[in-house]
């Protein structure tokens, strides 16, 4: 995975453009020392086995549900340190008749060490493979997610194989379970959503995208989201105070109004007081 090589020889794509699928650029040195530069266009079997520094295209929806996914189960997962979320990163197989690939998501566990990066994940080196795989087709690349793949992972004995598939404007969600002969699809439940059950959570198309949901139902917003929702809470609570605090400050000089008038009520009743003492003392009766 970190030695850069030119891929196959370009085949042409559905359109005239040579870097259709993407590109890779190979720097080689020559017996002099010297360093040449080659950029090769990629063929729809390289994208299906990428290598480190390949460029392959993606819209920025693409990326948006895949860091999506990647993000809420990361946090979903964050107390297990055994736990390990992937998100483009490589995955070398045990199986010597598989090539690598980089799922879109992939959540393993039983991992020995949770490590601060990862370029490649080695099946064989941990003794744990992914447990769920999942892929946003790209349409330039369906086949190598609905077929190639549904059939590699299932050679891979990857336990759950989840596609986020698109075909022209149309969304779908599938999901299929391993067995020994073959992958087997899972019922959708009535709203349309799947149980992704090594996470806990429910996964439902919304939209142009996806949308993750609690075990209660509850939504799971992306982080753009939760911050907004988060800002928004803070600014209510803040407003909160900011009147609470004001209705405190006109409470206390309404109190201390009312004390001035206490106050003011008993000296004037201890003057009076003393008028008529003094009235009475003098022979005068009070009026």
């Amino acid at each position: 995975m970190s030695t850069i090589t030119a891929p196959e020889p370009h085949r042409p794509g559905p359109t005239d453009d040579p870097y259709y699928y993407g590109y890779r650029d190979v720097t080689t040195q020559q017996p002099d020392g010297s360093w040449t530069f080659e950029r090769f266009p990629l063929t729809l079997e390289d994208c299906l086995h990428p290598q480190m520094g390949d460029m392959i295209v993606e819209i920025s929806l693409h990326d948006q549900i895949r860091d999506y996914l990647a993000d809420v189960f990361r946090a979903r997962l964050a107390s297990d340190e055994h736990a390990l979320v992937l998100s483009n990163t490589g995955v070398v197989w045990d199986d010597p008749v598989l090539r690598h690939h980089a799922p879109d998501v992939g959540v393993i566990f039983g991992i020995k060490q949770r490590l601060p990066n990862w370029d490649t994940f080695d099946v064989a080196a941990e003794g744990t493979r992914p447990t769920l795989m999942i892929e946003v087709v790209s349409p330039r690349r369906r086949n190598n997610d609905v077929v190639k793949k549904f059939a590699q992972y299932h050679q891979a004995k990857v336990p759950l194989y989840v596609i986020i598939d698109r075909v022209g404007d149309e969304w779908r969600l599938a999901g299929y379970r391993y067995t020994p002969s073959k992958y087997i699809p899972l019922k959708l439940d009535k709203s349309g959503r799947l149980w992704l059950e090594p996470v806990g959570l429910w996964l439902g198309l919304k939209g142009k995208g996806v949308a993750l949901y609690d075990e209660t139902g509850a939504e799971i917003g992306d982080y753009t989201t939760l911050t907004r929702e988060r800002d928004a809470a803070l600014a209510h609570a803040a407003a909160e105070t900011a009147r609470a605090q004001a209705e405190v400050a006109r409470a206390r000089v309404e109190a201390e109004r009312a004390q001035a008038e206490t106050a003011r009520r008993i000296a004037a009743e201890e003057r009076i007081q003393k008028l008529e003492e003094k009235l009475k003392q003098s022979g005068i009766p009070p009026a």
